[in-house]
């Protein structure tokens, strides 16, 4: 293995050791999101840390999904507008709240009201 590559894998190694973030089943498998959604969900919860909210830069989201800046500040407009997530300004800063019993409320009532107008 490459010295360089070692170095990078064993900084990223302590960063997030002893930490990590449950996903609920429903984002990963819902058709609701894309994968930038579900990236940026998965991502603000990271962050969230036993909060309701996080404030993470869009430098830190793009860097950490793998996303352009303005990938992800169309997703998160994307979420915005869909209620998935609210957005405050506090500052210079945005606060993101998941709004995840709202979304999850959304997906039981999309998909119980495809099963009840097929069987009609």
């Amino acid at each position: 293995m490459d010295g360089i590559y070692k170095t990078m894998m064993n900084k990223e190694r302590l960063k997030t050791s002893n930490n990590f973030t449950q996903i609920l089943n429903w984002v990963l498998t819902t058709t609701l999101f894309d994968i930038y959604e579900k990236a940026i969900i998965i991502n603000l919860n990271m962050h969230q840390m036993n909060k309701s909210y996080s404030y993470p830069r869009i430098e830190t989201i793009a860097r950490e999904t793998r996303m352009s800046q303005t990938k992800v500040k169309t997703t998160i407009k994307k979420l915005k507008a869909i209620e998935a997530t609210q957005i405050t300004k506090r500052g210079r800063k945005n606060i993101y709240t998941l709004n995840s019993s709202l979304v999850v409320r959304r997906l039981y009532n999309k998909s119980h009201d495809a099963s009840a107008g097929a069987v009609r």
